[in-house]
């Protein structure tokens, strides 16, 4: 009987492994490209405002969800009009606040590109300069 509750123990406690995605609809990520920061990701009412360490301008986008942790990514404010395609992102989570991103483009993939990632959930509060920035945003 002991054996029989152990192994029922063990059953429920791997099928309740948190895959959890709902974190990622909101808040503030560090983006991690082969271990080295690159970025920040503010995310909040379904907008995407990317900040990267090497410039000055924002990187904005709208995201729908495909299910939980797989989602659209389209960019509308970029510097350059090739970089203005959808992306299907999928997300596998590393750990409590960690989640690899394996980024696909959603209509046209000539080359058969994956972009992969790695970011960290690091808070719930927005800096008031992106809380302003994605309260003016009007993306339909």
């Amino acid at each position: 009987m002991r054996y029989i509750c152990c192994f029922l123990f063990l059953i429920l406690s791997c099928s309740n492994k948190e895959t959890n995605c709902d974190q990622l609809q909101k808040g503030v990520f560090n983006l991690y490209e082969n271990d080295e920061l690159i970025g920040k990701l503010y995310r909040k009412n379904n907008i995407q405002v990317e900040k990267y360490l090497n410039e000055q301008s924002y990187t904005i986008g709208k995201f729908e969800y495909i299910d939980n942790c797989k989602l659209y990514l389209t960019h509308y404010y970029v510097k350059e009009p090739v970089d203005t395609i959808t992306w299907v992102l999928s997300y596998s989570p590393l750990s409590k606040n960690t989640f690899r991103i394996n980024a696909k483009p959603a209509y046209v993939d000539t080359l058969n590109y994956t972009y992969v990632a790695k970011i960290i959930k690091t808070s719930e509060k927005f800096p008031s300069e992106i809380d302003d920035l994605i309260g003016k945003l009007k993306i339909d």
